[in-house]
């Protein structure tokens, strides 16, 4: 990618216009070989040899509600992405995938979706806060099942490149599952993959249920 050098106006969407932007392909299946081994060292995004510079991404998972209990978990499970970076990133086409690689979910396939510095993206099962538990501004849509007693979660870009990704329990050294309850990441410089860099969330929204979908965490 190459940004312009100042974004005005942060709060708004910006056009296809202000940036030169790579390429993709979303119309293939998911070939499960090709995806790369998850490394600490992989949060790169690549680029076409005539692109310049090379955008360093910072996105990470700060909070996984996958026992939601004033809703179902077909209607209240989310996860949180945080955009910890400097870069503006255009995570259309980019992939949720479980630990098996069978579940995939292709993030707003069809349309750019810009991911603005230090905000929040709310992966949901449902948009309607009244059927989710209160969950407000879902952006994008999870069409796979977060398990109760432990799973993953990896986020991969439009090039199958590894951007983030958890392998959560509901046991000690992580915190207890309690249903209703989202963990949540301490700090935003907590290391997600360390299960004592989680806690279970003590802030009530909606409908009940602890968590706090798209703002800072309780301890931030």
């Amino acid at each position: 990618y190459h940004l312009d050098d100042e974004i005005e106006d942060a709060a708004s969407f910006a056009t296809e216009e202000d940036y030169d932007i790579i390429s993709v392909r979303n119309d293939e299946a998911i070939d499960d070989d090709k995806y790369d081994t998850p490394t600490e060292d992989d949060n790169i995004i690549s680029t076409d040899d005539n692109v310049q510079p090379t955008v360093v991404i910072n996105i990470v998972i700060t909070e996984i509600m996958y026992d939601p209990d004033k809703v179902s978990d077909s209607n209240g499970e989310y996860i949180e992405l945080y955009n910890i970076g400097t870069a503006t990133v255009n995570i259309q086409g980019w992939i949720l995938t479980d630990d098996n690689n069978q579940m995939n979910y292709y993030i707003s396939p069809n349309n750019p979706l810009w991911f603005f510095p230090n905000t929040f993206l709310v992966i949901g099962k449902i948009d309607d806060p009244f059927l989710n538990g209160g969950i407000h501004n879902v952006q994008s849509f999870l069409s796979f099942s977060l398990n109760n007693t432990g799973d993953s979660v990896y986020l991969y870009d439009s090039k199958k490149i590894i951007i983030t990704d958890i392998q959560y329990d509901d046991i000690t050294p992580w915190p207890s599952h309690k249903a209703g309850t989202a963990i949540e990441l301490k700090t935003r410089n907590s290391d997600p993959k360390n299960p004592s860099s989680w806690q279970l969330c003590p802030l009530p929204f909606g409908s009940g249920d602890f968590g706090t979908p798209g703002k800072d965490n309780s301890s931030w």
